[in-house]
């Protein structure tokens, strides 16, 4: 059975899910080759040109070495996990995947929250080591986005900057209730936010 983050809590919508961290696959560093070197007993032009080509060669493993290392310094969005199961509810987040298992982050580890896009949310969470920038990419990504504001800041400058045309009328229709108000759905049909929660008034 899957814990929960709180008793009273309630599971809101499913689905599936890709996450990605913003990180460096390395950091730097790479060893670097050694020349060998044969002593062959002879001081001749034919064991001096076979070391300078070995010299040349190894050279040129470093130069390739170095380069490598240096773009995988270079921080990017990267895997975590590219096909995993998301829940959201009142209180939190829970990914599923085989190979990290069960996640589950409450409300209060998520430092930040921006908007990215139709169905991706940025995102930075409280780990062990600091923080990490996450992203989100789900179809209740958007459902999300807005839990958390409610539950943690209330007065995110960027509230209602996650609408899409069809998004407000699918969560009403998925779920039954209206995500401008927080309530059940009262009334078949019922398309537009109250005028003081709309986006250009926002």
């Amino acid at each position: 059975m899957r814990p929960l983050i709180a008793n009273d809590e309630v599971m809101m919508a499913s689905g599936g899910c890709a996450i990605h961290v913003w990180d460096a696959p390395g950091d730097g560093s790479y060893t670097a080759s050694q020349t060998p070197v044969v002593g062959t007993g002879f001081g001749n032009s034919t064991g001096t040109a076979q070391m300078a080509g070995l010299a040349v060669g190894t050279i040129a493993v470093n130069m390739f070495s170095a380069s490598r290392a240096h773009k995988d310094a270079q921080p990017r969005w990267m895997d975590f996990i590219p096909n995993g199961a998301l829940t959201v509810s009142t209180h939190g987040l829970y990914i599923e995947d085989a190979t990290q298992g069960l996640l589950t982050w409450g409300w209060n580890l998520i430092q930040s929250i921006e908007w990215g896009g139709p169905s991706r949310i940025v995102f930075r969470i409280a780990t062990d080591d600091g923080s990490v920038q996450a992203s989100l990419a789900s179809d209740w990504a958007e459902l999300a986005y807005i839990t958390w504001i409610h539950a943690v800041f209330p007065d995110h400058p960027q509230k209602y900057l996650y609408t899409t045309a069809d998004w407000a009328e699918r969560v009403r229709t998925d779920l039954g209730w209206d995500p401008w108000t927080g309530q059940p759905v009262v009334a078949v049909g019922q398309s537009e936010p109250p005028q003081s929660l709309t986006a250009a008034d926002a």
